[in-house]
């Protein structure tokens, strides 16, 4: 009988190419980490932002609040010179006289 040699050779592609496929899916983990940690710091700064807005807004407030009760304590003033230049015009009286 004579003999037959059969040899078979694979040659291993596949793991070269997943091996390249691994490295830019690392990179590509990596950069995502790297934007969730901006948008983490992104949140604590507008945080931080609204903190400043809202005592600004707070600040304001009190302001206006101090503004509006000097214009309600002059009110009366005004309305009482307000009250004094109608008389003259009316009678015509000025001054020390009125």
């Amino acid at each position: 009988m004579d003999n037959i040699t059969i040899r078979f050779s694979l040659q291993d592609d596949l793991s070269s190419g997943l091996k390249q496929m691994t490295i830019p899916a690392d990179d590509l983990k990596n950069a995502i980490a790297g934007v969730t940690d901006a948008a983490e710091n992104t949140k604590t700064v507008f945080g931080k932002m609204t903190d400043s807005l809202i005592s600004i807004k707070t600040i304001a407030d009190s302001v206006s609040g101090v503004v509006s009760s000097f214009a309600e304590a002059a009110a009366p003033a005004m309305e009482f010179q307000q009250g004094l230049a109608d008389l003259s015009a009316i009678t015509g009286v000025v001054g020390e006289d009125l």
